[in-house]
């Protein structure tokens, strides 16, 4: 019987889910799509605690929706987040197996804001803006996964924090994804 990681397990990652905000002051927050995708390294047959650890490369589109609690602002903010992230097998039982992850993440965050006073005749006083910034941040998390025949569906919960120029933020991305095997 093959347990998760008992071959060399390089396999590619694709998943997708929601991301929660954090700590994001001054603004409601939406929950939004994330989408994943990334290439996992392992050598399980190095002994000890080597034998339990994985690297992996991945990329994510996270989007959120923001709003103003009086509503005359709103608008959304687009990230890329690029991450190498160290995954160490807690628990391998059977077909089930458990892991936490952490790393560095760097984010490319796309802050769209709408203005929009409809009572102010004003010229000038709805307008939109959107400004880029390029962050450093981490990322720790847990996850779960199930070996369905060659394959291994996973779930994964995520505490992201990012420093942005004026503040830090955090959210909680919660991802299913799918890690196919790149070797037989």
């Amino acid at each position: 019987r093959r347990t998760i990681g008992s071959a060399r397990d390089d396999r590619l990652l694709a998943g997708a889910g929601g991301a929660f905000a954090g700590s994001q002051n001054g603004m409601n927050h939406d929950a939004g799509p994330v989408l994943v995708a990334g290439l996992e390294l392992r050598q399980p047959w190095r002994p000890g605690f080597l034998g339990r650890v994985a690297l992996r490369v991945e990329g994510d589109y996270t989007s959120q929706g923001l709003s103003s609690s009086d509503n005359f602002v709103s608008g959304d903010v687009k990230t890329l987040h690029g991450a190498a992230l160290v995954s160490v097998a807690l628990v391998e039982r059977g077909r089930f197996a458990s892991y936490a992850v952490a790393g560095p993440v760097w984010s490319r965050v796309s802050t769209k804001l709408v203005f929009d006073a409809p009572t102010n005749q004003t010229p000038g006083a709805g307008f939109d803006e959107t400004t880029h910034e390029t962050v450093p941040g981490v990322a720790l998390g847990i996850g779960a996964g199930w070996r369905v025949r060659s394959v291994d569906v996973r779930l994964e919960a995520r505490w992201m924090s990012m420093s942005t120029r004026t503040q830090s933020t955090t959210m909680v991305p919660v991802i299913l994804s799918v890690a196919i095997p790149l070797h037989r």
